[in-house]
């Protein structure tokens, strides 16, 4: 399907396209719909409007930096966004939660595994 790409294959995170030798990232059309599915189904937290504002506002800088001839966006401008996203969204948490769900729930499977949720003074290792 896509050959030898010598680009950035972007794409909505399929893990099949990985099996292309080229660079990826994901195309925030998906993120952007999810996030406004997020604040639907959760409007009284403000992460989801945050985090979809501030992807906008990372698209629009990359864009005026492309049109202004740039080959970044400008520190100053990049920087504390894309802190804010991160901030906003804990993005390692979440991911830690989706990607290691079998290490996060095991104790709800296996009763012989204690969790500081299920265990009074419990620690994790």
């Amino acid at each position: 399907m896509l050959g030898e790409v010598q680009q950035t294959a972007v794409h909505d995170g399929l893990v099949s396209y990985h099996d292309f030798g080229c660079e990826h990232a994901s195309c925030n059309a998906h993120h952007l719909r999810e996030l406004v599915a997020a604040g639907e189904a959760y409007p009284e937290h403000t992460w989801p409007r945050i985090a979809r504002n501030t992807l906008e506002e990372l698209n629009t800088a990359a864009h005026t930096a492309r049109e202004a001839g740039l080959d970044a966006i400008p520190a100053p401008i990049v920087d504390p966004l894309i802190a804010r996203f991160v901030r906003t969204v804990h993005l390692s948490l979440l991911v830690r939660l989706r990607d290691c769900q079998h290490h996060v729930l095991l104790f709800a499977r296996d009763l012989t595994v204690w969790s500081p949720t299920s265990k009074p003074n419990a620690t994790c290792a």
